[in-house]
Protein backbone atom coordinates (compact mmCIF):
# COMPACT_ATOMS: atom_id res chain seq x y z
CA UNK A 1 0.00 0.00 0.00
CA UNK A 2 1.14 3.09 -0.97
CA UNK A 3 1.86 6.19 1.71
CA UNK A 4 0.15 9.68 1.51
CA UNK A 5 1.87 12.40 2.51
CA UNK A 6 0.43 15.51 2.73
CA UNK A 7 1.44 19.46 3.42
CA UNK A 8 -0.05 22.90 3.43
CA UNK A 9 1.45 26.14 4.28
CA UNK A 10 0.34 29.61 3.97
CA UNK A 11 3.43 31.45 2.86
CA UNK A 12 4.96 34.76 3.40
CA UNK A 13 5.86 35.81 -0.01
CA UNK A 14 5.20 39.18 -1.84
CA UNK A 15 3.65 36.63 -4.86
CA UNK A 16 2.49 33.27 -3.38
CA UNK A 17 -0.64 32.79 -1.12
CA UNK A 18 0.25 29.21 -0.28
CA UNK A 19 1.70 26.28 -1.28
CA UNK A 20 0.21 22.54 -0.97
CA UNK A 21 1.81 18.96 -1.42
CA UNK A 22 0.34 15.37 -1.68
CA UNK A 23 1.56 12.34 -3.39
CA UNK A 24 4.01 13.87 -5.41
CA UNK A 25 1.74 17.16 -6.86
CA UNK A 26 2.45 20.84 -6.09
CA UNK A 27 -0.25 23.18 -5.59
CA UNK A 28 0.43 27.08 -5.47
CA UNK A 29 -2.12 29.55 -5.33
CA UNK A 30 -0.75 33.28 -6.24
CA UNK A 31 -1.67 36.59 -5.04
CA UNK A 32 -4.85 37.60 -7.10
CA UNK A 33 -5.85 33.89 -7.51
CA UNK A 34 -4.05 32.10 -9.99
CA UNK A 35 -3.84 28.33 -9.19
CA UNK A 36 -1.49 25.93 -10.55
CA UNK A 37 -0.68 22.33 -10.24
CA UNK A 38 2.71 20.70 -11.14
CA UNK A 39 3.05 16.90 -11.45
CA UNK A 40 5.80 14.62 -9.97
CA UNK A 41 7.18 17.08 -7.76
CA UNK A 42 9.42 14.65 -5.36
CA UNK A 43 8.58 15.71 -1.31
CA UNK A 44 12.41 16.51 -0.84
CA UNK A 45 12.03 19.41 -3.59
CA UNK A 46 8.68 20.84 -1.69
CA UNK A 47 10.37 20.91 1.45
CA UNK A 48 13.50 22.60 0.17
CA UNK A 49 11.27 25.28 -1.44
CA UNK A 50 9.16 25.88 2.21
CA UNK A 51 12.78 26.08 4.30
CA UNK A 52 14.23 28.65 1.31
CA UNK A 53 14.47 32.19 2.36
CA UNK A 54 13.39 33.15 -0.64
CA UNK A 55 10.50 31.44 -1.55
CA UNK A 56 10.02 33.03 -5.42
CA UNK A 57 13.49 32.11 -5.62
CA UNK A 58 13.50 28.82 -4.44
CA UNK A 59 10.17 28.26 -6.53
CA UNK A 60 11.83 29.74 -9.68
CA UNK A 61 14.79 27.78 -9.28
CA UNK A 62 13.49 24.10 -8.29
CA UNK A 63 10.23 24.30 -10.19
CA UNK A 64 9.99 26.51 -13.34
CA UNK A 65 13.40 25.90 -14.22
CA UNK A 66 13.16 22.36 -12.94
CA UNK A 67 11.24 21.55 -16.04
CA UNK A 68 7.87 19.88 -13.80
CA UNK A 69 4.58 19.54 -15.79
CA UNK A 70 1.93 21.65 -15.09
CA UNK A 71 -1.47 23.02 -15.40
CA UNK A 72 -3.22 26.44 -14.75
CA UNK A 73 -6.25 25.91 -13.00
CA UNK A 74 -9.49 28.50 -13.26
CA UNK A 75 -8.83 31.32 -10.99
CA UNK A 76 -12.30 30.07 -9.57
CA UNK A 77 -12.41 28.98 -5.80
CA UNK A 78 -14.62 27.19 -3.58
CA UNK A 79 -16.48 28.44 -1.10
CA UNK A 80 -13.91 27.78 1.65
CA UNK A 81 -11.31 29.01 -0.40
CA UNK A 82 -13.20 31.96 -0.70
CA UNK A 83 -13.44 32.27 2.95
CA UNK A 84 -10.26 31.22 3.57
CA UNK A 85 -8.96 33.98 1.34
CA UNK A 86 -10.84 36.86 3.44
CA UNK A 87 -10.05 35.84 6.54
CA UNK A 88 -6.13 35.63 5.78
CA UNK A 89 -6.21 39.09 3.64
CA UNK A 90 -7.31 41.88 5.18
CA UNK A 91 -9.88 43.87 3.01
CA UNK A 92 -9.31 40.89 0.49
CA UNK A 93 -13.03 40.70 -1.46
CA UNK A 94 -14.38 37.89 -2.98
CA UNK A 95 -17.76 37.51 -5.37
CA UNK A 96 -19.29 34.57 -7.70
CA UNK A 97 -18.68 34.80 -11.42
CA UNK A 98 -22.88 33.90 -11.23
CA UNK A 99 -23.56 36.97 -9.54
CA UNK A 100 -25.70 38.79 -11.40
CA UNK A 101 -25.08 42.53 -10.01
CA UNK A 102 -22.68 44.64 -11.15
CA UNK A 103 -19.61 45.53 -8.76
CA UNK A 104 -21.40 43.19 -5.85
CA UNK A 105 -18.89 41.39 -3.96
CA UNK A 106 -18.52 40.22 0.06
CA UNK A 107 -15.39 41.15 2.72
CA UNK A 108 -14.62 40.26 6.40
CA UNK A 109 -15.62 43.09 8.50
CA UNK A 110 -12.92 42.75 11.39
CA UNK A 111 -14.70 42.32 14.88
CA UNK A 112 -14.51 45.74 17.16
CA UNK A 113 -15.28 47.32 20.58
CA UNK A 114 -17.48 50.38 20.53
CA UNK A 115 -19.43 52.78 22.74
CA UNK A 116 -23.25 52.71 21.92
CA UNK A 117 -24.42 56.22 20.88
CA UNK A 118 -27.02 56.01 18.76
CA UNK A 119 -30.10 54.08 18.00
CA UNK A 120 -31.09 51.94 17.73
CA UNK A 121 -28.85 50.26 20.27
CA UNK A 122 -28.89 53.31 22.86
CA UNK A 123 -33.14 51.93 22.82
CA UNK A 124 -31.60 48.53 23.77
CA UNK A 125 -28.21 49.53 25.91
CA UNK A 126 -27.74 52.60 28.41
CA UNK A 127 -25.65 55.45 25.98
CA UNK A 128 -21.82 54.36 26.56
CA UNK A 129 -22.54 50.78 26.87
CA UNK A 130 -19.44 48.92 25.49
CA UNK A 131 -20.32 46.59 23.12
CA UNK A 132 -18.08 43.36 21.43
CA UNK A 133 -18.90 44.02 17.73
CA UNK A 134 -18.23 40.29 16.44
CA UNK A 135 -16.64 39.78 13.21
CA UNK A 136 -19.13 39.08 10.39
CA UNK A 137 -19.37 39.05 6.81
CA UNK A 138 -20.71 42.49 4.68
CA UNK A 139 -21.87 42.24 0.86
CA UNK A 140 -21.25 45.92 -1.76
CA UNK A 141 -24.78 45.21 -3.29
CA UNK A 142 -25.03 46.61 -6.83
CA UNK A 143 -26.41 49.97 -5.47
CA UNK A 144 -23.58 50.43 -4.08
CA UNK A 145 -24.68 49.65 -0.52
CA UNK A 146 -23.48 47.73 2.48
CA UNK A 147 -25.92 44.97 3.81
CA UNK A 148 -24.67 42.09 6.21
CA UNK A 149 -24.93 38.61 4.35
CA UNK A 150 -25.53 35.42 4.59
CA UNK A 151 -24.66 32.21 2.28
CA UNK A 152 -27.21 30.99 0.17
CA UNK A 153 -27.05 26.98 0.01
CA UNK A 154 -26.05 28.00 -4.18
CA UNK A 155 -23.61 30.15 -2.62
CA UNK A 156 -22.00 27.45 -0.61
CA UNK A 157 -21.70 24.49 -2.95
CA UNK A 158 -20.64 27.11 -6.05
CA UNK A 159 -17.10 26.70 -7.47
CA UNK A 160 -17.22 29.76 -9.01
CA UNK A 161 -15.83 32.32 -6.20
CA UNK A 162 -12.99 34.71 -7.31
CA UNK A 163 -10.55 37.20 -6.10
CA UNK A 164 -11.84 41.19 -6.76
CA UNK A 165 -9.36 43.24 -6.98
Amino acid sequence: MKKVISASVTVNSSQMESLSWEDDTLTVVFKGGAKYVYSDVPADVFQEIIASDSLGSAFNRLIKKGGYKFEKIDNTMTFGEAIDYLKQNSGGKVARKGWNGKAMFIFLVNGSTFKVNRPPLNEIYEEGTEINYQPHIDMKTADDTIVPWLASQSDVLALDWEVVQ
